[in-house]
């Protein structure tokens, strides 16, 4: 059997629809082959065999695993699952002579064992792709090492066209993407999937540990934003607490800037001991808050607005006894006084534009959400590896696209 046959099982024209993907770079150089012997296939793992078993007939696979590891992965899902493996490998096979920057060696022969397997295989004329990938694919190397070793460089990404469209899956039934891999996706395959995700079609990742459900970036967005928002609101509590010991200590709060300013105010307009009770009831009410919004995400929008009010008197009041009163004229100083009030308002602000457009969501639907971004990005672990207790997860990186650093919990 010589390379041209093995394509020929492979992209069977007669399987089924999606043979014709398969890509024929690797086989065309294939000699005649005569010691073929099948490959031994690892069983999948049950967390994975139950997720497919349950959502096979509308689902496709994308296998992305380094070298040959997605030919033997593929033929599994053939084996136990029915789904026709198709082989996406773009490299170049070259003469043997010929050093590359990825290694083809390894997948041609599995390739060539594993047409064994697949003429074994029972898979029906209506049944569903396993795309295979190779996850080194366009693997980063040094420009430098290419020339000095000679290497011929035969790395590539794929496409669009590559895979099927959206169009294309919708109209054959397909509603959700399984990808099986163990490393990051490569940027190739994430905009393609990102393409799917949000055209409608559910995306579902296999990372060699556990499967996570892709969430949509805009969404994964507006939720993190959120999450920022009550990070602030505990910031907040926390040093007016701060303030409030020193204030009934030494008559003199550290971190005026950071006190509800309200208090401060009724202290020149009403009776000493009752704007004692209001310094000490703002801060609490802002820890209840925290606490408490949680289970009812309609309590930011108030503590928003409270904030707004809030800032707008403290402005108002350091205009009034002088910039210099608060500053002593101290450039530092000064941008500490303003700038704290403006950072905070900027979060809250984009923490309040995350409640408009989520507050759609359930209480058990966001929670469903944010625990896949928090497993995507490892905000639910520590950096021991113990499981972090949801409120104390914390800061996700301002902006909330989950890669900016701050507070570990």
């Amino acid at each position: 059997m010589d390379g041209k046959e093995m394509y020929k099982i492979w992209a069977k024209e007669d399987a089924n629809i999606w043979t014709s993907f398969t890509k024929p770079s690797l086989f065309i150089n294939i000699p005649k082959t005569y010691d073929l012997k099948r490959l031994k296939l690892s069983k999948l793992k049950m967390d994975v065999i139950s997720e497919i078993e349950s959502i096979s007939k509308n689902t496709i696979v994308i296998i992305d695993l380094p070298s040959e590891g997605s030919i033997k992965k593929g033929l599994s899902f053939a084996m136990d699952f029915g789904f026709r493996p198709i082989p996406l490998y773009n490299g170049v096979n070259l003469d043997e002579n010929q050093k590359t920057v990825i290694d083809n060696s390894n997948i041609i022969n599995t390739l060539k064992n594993g047409t064994l397997n697949l003429l074994e295989a029972r898979i029906s004329s209506d049944a569903n792709p396993a795309f295979l990938l190779d996850s080194n694919r366009n693997i980063s190397i040094n420009t430098t090492n290419i020339i000095k070793n000679e290497l011929y460089d035969n790395r590539y990404s794929i496409g669009k066209d590559d895979l099927p469209g959206t169009d294309y899956l919708k109209k054959h039934g397909i509603e959700k993407i399984f990808v099986y891999t163990n490393t990051n996706l490569n940027r190739d395959l994430e905009d393609i999937l990102l393409e799917y995700k949000n055209k409608g079609l559910d995306i579902l990742i296999y990372d060699g540990t556990k499967i996570r459900k892709e969430v949509d970036s805009e969404l994964q967005n507006e939720i993190m934003a959120f999450e920022n928002g009550k990070f602030v609101i505990m910031l907040f509590s926390i040093l007016a607490f701060v303030n409030l010991f020193s204030q009934f200590t030494v008559r003199q709060a550290p971190f005026l800037w950071t006190t509800p300013t309200l208090p401060w105010l009724t202290y020149l307009w009403l009776d000493e001991t009752l704007a004692d009770v209001i310094a000490v009831v703002i801060p609490v009410l802002c820890v209840i808050t925290y606490f408490k919004i949680k289970d009812n995400r309609n309590l930011l929008p108030v503590f928003f607005w409270l904030f707004i009010i809030d800032a707008i008197i403290y402005f108002i009041y350091v205009m009034y006894y002088g910039v210099a009163s608060f500053t002593g004229y101290s450039s530092g100083y000064g941008l500490i006084v303003f700038g704290i009030p403006i950072v905070i308002f900027m979060f809250l602000l984009r923490a309040y534009k995350g409640y408009r457009n989520t507050r759609y969501l359930s209480k058990k639907e966001y929670l469903e959400v944010l625990e896949i971004i928090d497993q995507k990005n490892g905000y639910n672990y520590t950096s021991s590896g113990r499981i972090r207790r949801s409120r104390y997860r914390g800061y996700r990186g301002y902006g909330g696209s989950g890669y900016g650093s701050g507070y570990g919990g």
